[in-house]
């Protein structure tokens, strides 16, 4: 597991996300389960704690927890 803090920047598709910490980005995959029902855009600073995963397309996270910090 890891803990990124950085803004949601992009809505690739379904549960897929686009992350950046400000030096880089990652697509992330958020299940409805960890939005917990908040609207959340790139305006707003958040910490994640992800698992890394790799999938067909590359390197991702994938979110367990989504904290607002900002």
């Amino acid at each position: 597991y890891v803990t990124v803090s950085g803004r949601i920047v992009a809505h690739l598709r379904e549960d897929y996300y686009t992350f950046s910490d400000g030096a880089g980005e990652i697509r992330v995959e958020i299940e409805r389960e960890a939005w917990r029902g908040r609207k959340i855009g790139p305006e707003v600073k958040v910490r994640l704690l992800a698992e890394v995963d790799n999938g067909p397309t590359g390197r991702y996270l994938w979110v367990k927890s989504l904290d607002i910090i900002e």
